[in-house]
């Protein structure tokens, strides 16, 4: 922190502070990456128009949480109100990807089977060939 922040304004007090938030954001990290990866698949499948669905999610589902979070948290409620943003944003994605996918008949629904810590597990089958209607 104090490599990247520690020049200029911020004390010592400013910069441990921000510091003591840095778990909450990284709760979030690994969603947000998800999150990424699946606008990404959604384009590349030609659905951009769920990018203004997602977006409006996204931003009313932070606002909402934010103030919710920020109240009995303060700083530390809004870090994590991100992060739990991202992981509602990433399973919301997630699904209508498997709607997408199943429309197009490129994925069958997930199967829950337990893992060796105990919590499920989901396995994601795709079809291993694209059907193509048959050329003239």
């Amino acid at each position: 922190m104090n490599l990247v922040y520690g020049r200029g304004a911020m004390d010592a007090a400013a910069l441990a502070r921000i510091a003591h938030l840095l778990p909450y954001h990284l709760l979030g990290l690994v969603p947000f990456g998800i999150v990424l990866v699946l606008a990404r698949a959604h384009v590349s499948l030609g659905n951009s128009r769920i990018l203004i669905g997602m977006g409006t999610l996204n931003a009313a589902a932070n606002l909402i949480l934010n103030v919710v979070l920020a109240h009995w948290l303060g700083l530390e409620g809004i870090a994590l109100a991100t992060s739990a943003v991202n992981v509602v944003v990433a399973w919301v994605f997630w699904v209508r990807l498997g709607r997408r996918l199943r429309a197009a008949d490129l994925w069958e629904a997930p199967r829950m089977s337990p893992s060796v810590a105990g919590g499920p597990v989901v396995h994601v089958v795709v079809a291993g060939e694209v059907r193509r209607a048959p050329s003239a």
